[in-house]
């Protein structure tokens, strides 16, 4: 997570206006989820999350399937997905396979349709 990503989802949290899932447990209403893509694709099996956007993407499409979600992407953004890197340099960051991985989670978490993972503020 990035040190601006961190910041926003603190203030998200400090108020008492959102419940940040995981930092804080789940509640009613009015939640921001964490997403962690790399974790999200060890949980489907898929190690090379940073080699292969493509067939991360596929994956993530065949896991919200099987969950009983069908999620329709646009050639041109799927396209967009696989081949954006920001690392440059020869290093391999598909941010945009990234945010695709993290809206597919959001859709699952709203459905029911995903588990939490690690502990919450609450907790410890």
């Amino acid at each position: 997570m990035t040190l601006l990503s961190n910041a926003l989802l603190a203030s998200l949290g400090d108020d008492g206006a959102y419940r940040v899932v995981p930092f804080q447990a789940p509640g009613p209403s009015r939640e921001v989820i964490e997403v962690y893509p790399g974790v999200t694709m060890r949980r489907l099996g898929r190690t090379d999350y940073k080699r292969q956007p493509a067939r991360v993407i596929d994956a993530t499409l065949s896991h919200c399937a099987t969950q009983g979600i069908s999620l329709d992407v646009d050639p041109a953004i799927r396209s967009f997905c696989e081949e954006y890197n920001t690392a440059g340099r020869g290093r391999l960051d598909p941010d945009r396979s990234d945010a695709l991985i993290a809206l597919a989670v959001a859709i699952l978490y709203r459905e029911g349709r995903c588990e939490m993972v690690g502990r919450t503020e609450d907790e410890e």
